[in-house]
């Protein structure tokens, strides 16, 4: 039975693994799942605003996104017991507020948050020139990069003390702001 349960594990680790780290809009319906197993049921949980549309209890669920952060979380189960929960945390954008086009929007990640070492401000594409300061909760810049040829920039946060930052992306004269946790 235990060999089992650690099989549904790793095939879970690696369905999360692949999951695209992106985080959802506010109000989008969006799809999570994970690599079914025979005779498993899968369990999820959400962030508090956010509504399971369908498919509470099958490997795959569609979600109406909120706009409270959060983890979304998937614990297998079967006869033998409860498997070991795995979790991805999302951070829902508001893309009226930015007034950034969606495509851009969509096409950025900023991880892992929370960071401990480096943090990677990625654009899916080459989207031209944009830059990244970091400030911390004094609204000392700590960091600055700008990127005219690549579509990534990684800052350092080994030297940093843990605490709260503030990252902000500016791309075109538009900004993209993301609260960060340092551990």
């Amino acid at each position: 039975m235990v060999i089992l349960r650690l099989f549904i594990y790793s095939a879970m680790v690696a369905a999360f693994c692949s999951l695209h780290a992106q985080n959802p809009f506010i109000g989008q319906i969006k799809t999570y799942s994970v690599i079914e197993e025979p005779g498993v049921t899968y369990t999820w949980t959400v962030p508090s605003d956010w509504t399971i549309q369908n498919g509470q209890g099958t490997d795959s669920i569609e979600v109406l996104v909120g706009m409270i952060s959060g983890y979304v979380v998937v614990t297998p189960s079967n006869t033998c017991g409860e498997g070991i929960a795995q979790e991805r945390y999302f951070e829902p954008i508001d893309s009226t507020s930015s007034g950034l086009p969606l495509h851009i929007i969509s096409a950025f990640n900023l991880y892992p948050n929370p960071v401990s070492d480096f943090l990677t401000a990625e654009f899916d594409a080459k989207v031209g020139e944009f830059e990244v300061a970091i400030f911390d909760m004094r609204g000392s810049q700590v960091f600055l990069n700008t990127q005219k040829t690549a579509n990534k920039i990684v800052a350092d946060f080994s030297k940093l003390p843990p605490g709260i930052y503030n990252a902000c992306i500016r791309i075109g004269g538009y900004s993209i702001n993301r609260k960060i946790v340092h551990q």
